[in-house]
């Protein structure tokens, strides 16, 4: 009788080597939950150091130092695994905003006879706030006298990469760090839009706040061509810059002739002629218009009109009514919130 077959004759034998094949599984499972448990550590180590670099990479960019990003991620990292393949990588995602990213392949123990290695991932987002303050104080939507339909909108212009972008968002946990553009005034004859009294815009630091002014041509006299397809659009930036050995005088440099510029030492003065102040009156048409060149000192106050049909381009009646606001001189302070994670 051969060996086999008196194996499977006996019954103690079977049970035994039934029991040897489905150790097999048991202990490899376990094996596999234990480094499972291993690998769960590691993530959390990976993500504390990735969490202390994005951190660190922010506050180095506001301090104006460069900084070793796998070196510092290293310094962070405290745990023993043996890891391979350990790989950090950072991302600028906003001005402020860094994206760290870690990646390691963790090799397997008993585990190893299911999967020979586990890969491990985190990911941290980190942002610090440091903004330009432009406050206008006083914004005033003077009397306009147009057919066009005219919309005011405040962007910030990066003066280093002439770069159009929105205001920062003020909400730390705002999914975009940038805002769209903000509406802040139009000339609509219904009175439909509620015009700001005030200008709170946030912009970076080499950042100016500016306007946009679109024109969408005969609007105001015939709304229903307000979001039609058939309407005419126009839009003008100011893309505004500073005098950098006068920071107060500031420059509107739309590239076309529609702006008209003075200041004013009270707010009274920037009444029209016949109320009293020194603002052309409405319907002075087919004239040249003032231009400020002395700078917006605080404590002053700054009278800008606007031009919707730029002469140019022919059939302007040149009056720069078309738009016209009044804004306080506007102070700068930088200011600096505390580093936080995001993501």
């Amino acid at each position: 009788m051969s060996l086999i077959t008196r194996a499977a004759r006996d019954e103690n034998g079977g049970v035994a080597l039934i029991f040897g094949l489905a150790v097999i599984p048991i202990f490899a499972f376990a094996g596999f939950a234990m480094d499972f448990s291993r690998a769960t550590d590691v993530r959390a180590a990976m993500q504390n150091a990735a969490d202390s670099t994005a951190l660190q990479a922010v506050m180095a960019r506001q301090e104006g130092r460069q900084l070793d990003i796998e070196q510092t991620f290293m310094g962070n990292f405290h745990h023993r695994a043996e890891l391979e393949g350990i790989s950090v990588s950072a991302e600028w995602i906003g001005l402020n905003r860094v994206r760290v990213t870690s990646d390691a392949v963790l090799p397997m123990t008993i585990g190893a006879v299911l999967r020979p290695d586990l890969d491990v991932g985190v990911t941290a987002i980190a942002e610090g706030r440091v903004e330009t303050r432009a406050t206008e104080n006083i914004f005033e939507v003077l009397r306009s006298d147009a057919a066009d339909f005219n919309e005011l909108f405040a962007y910030c212009y990066d003066t280093v990469n002439d770069e159009r972008l929105g205001p920062i968002d003020p909400d730390p946990y705002a999914r975009e760090e940038r805002m769209d553009f903000v509406k802040v005034a139009d000339n609509d004859r219904f009175g439909e839009f509620e015009p700001a009294e005030a200008i709170d815009i946030d912009c970076a630091p080499d950042e100016e706040v500016s306007y946009m002014m679109r024109n969408t041509r005969g609007a105001n006299h015939n709304p229903g061509l307000r979001g039609s397809s058939r309407a005419r659009i126009y839009e003008f930036y100011s893309d505004t810059t500073r005098d950098e050995d006068n920071p107060e005088a500031f420059s509107f440099n739309f590239e076309v002739d529609i702006l008209e510029t003075i200041l004013c030492r009270t707010r009274e003065e920037c009444r029209i002629e016949s109320e009293g102040g020194i603002i052309p009156d409405i319907r002075g048409r087919n004239r040249n218009p003032a231009r400020e060149e002395q700078g917006c000192r605080e404590g002053h106050y700054l009278f800008i009109g606007l031009e919707d049909r730029p002469p140019e381009w022919g059939s302007s009646d040149r009056d720069y009514d078309d738009l016209r606001f009044l804004i306080s001189c506007p102070s700068r302070e930088e200011r600096r919130d505390t580093v936080r994670l995001v993501g």
